[in-house]
């Protein structure tokens, strides 16, 4: 978090001199793990219940526990970007969850046929 000094100037969390790994091999198959593990569960509900969630705020807290915990990685940009792309990536899958497309052609033709009347 940042915060404000007695004489009112501004510190950042992370001090621009400091170096953080940020984009990194464990983070992005971590993400991707995220990702699919969450777009999965999304995909399931859409088509069992008709209607998704975000899994952001989990994605956020379980790219917390696994990198601090499991993984004893400390750095909080490492941990945004596990964060970042678990929750585009099911982010991606929600959305198409909710609008399908044709799955055949014969479907895709029914479509045409009731369109045209």
């Amino acid at each position: 978090m940042s915060k404000h000094n007695n004489n009112g100037t501004y510190q950042p969390y992370i001090r621009p001199e400091e170096t953080q790994p940020e984009m990194t091999v464990i983070s992005v198959i971590l993400g991707i793990g995220i990702a699919v593990l969450f777009g999965a569960a999304n995909a399931y509900l859409a088509l069992r219940v008709g209607m998704t969630v975000s899994a952001s705020i989990p994605a956020a807290v379980i790219s917390m526990v696994v990198m601090r915990i499991f993984l004893r990685r400390k750095s909080l940009l490492e941990s945004n970007m596990v964060q970042t792309i678990g929750s585009a990536g099911e982010s991606h899958r929600s959305g198409r969850g909710r609008c399908p497309a044709p799955s055949s052609d014969r479907s895709d033709a029914v479509v045409r046929q009731r369109i045209q009347k």
